[in-house]
């Protein structure tokens, strides 16, 4: 019995469809396996405000989606905007490190950012093909995201309300956060931060 292969067209559209089927929490580790095997990547940060209170979603090394912060995701976004909505392999402040990163920016207002971004085996012919490949499926899975909000459980919901809640307050009032939570150590400590 002879085995059917299927195209790589098909292939991708089929895991397309297994990306968007994950809930939310886990949409951005999803998307990255899918885009690991054309373009290898240190990280992948998505950045919406469709999710109010979990405007994060990351996937990948742990010294990136640990402290990239919704203020440099906010500058990334705009000086994408300004260069027509995507970059490819540039160098930007990302987790409080300058980065080789590749982003796109959805017609939903998301970003997408991929860190240390290299072309693989797999990906289509060049940089400008896979830097289109990439955009439209980034399209469809925002898309996909903004959806998923608009249905979202009521347990999500409230959950998303209450971190937004918590991060507003943090934004407001940073004098009342302790300084260890600002990467600030107190005079005289043995307290050290990773900067």
């Amino acid at each position: 019995m002879s085995e059917v292969s299927i195209s790589p067209s098909v292939e991708l559209l089929l895991e397309l469809r297994k990306v968007l089927a994950h809930p939310l929490l886990g949409i951005a580790g999803a998307f990255s396996d899918l885009l690991q095997s054309r373009i290898s990547h240190g990280a992948l940060v998505i950045f919406t405000e469709d999710c109010t209170g979990r405007p994060q979603k990351k996937a990948g090394q742990a010294e990136v989606i640990d402290h990239v912060t919704i203020a440099e995701l906010d500058i990334l976004r705009d000086a994408v905007a300004l260069r027509g909505g995507s970059i490819w392999n540039e160098p930007a402040l990302l987790a409080r490190s300058e980065r080789a990163m590749s982003a796109w920016i959805a017609s939903t207002g998301a970003l997408l950012v991929l860190t240390d971004p290299e072309l693989t085996a797999a990906a289509p012919t060049g940089v400008r093909e896979t830097r289109d490949l990439v955009a439209a499926l980034w399209e469809l899975v925002a898309s996909g995201i903004r959806s998923q909000v608009v249905v979202a459980t009521p347990d999500y919901l409230r959950d998303s309300r209450m971190a937004s809640r918590d991060r507003a307050t943090l934004i407001a009032e940073p004098d009342r956060r302790p300084l260890h939570d600002a990467g600030i150590a107190p005079r005289g400590s043995a307290f050290t931060t990773d900067r």
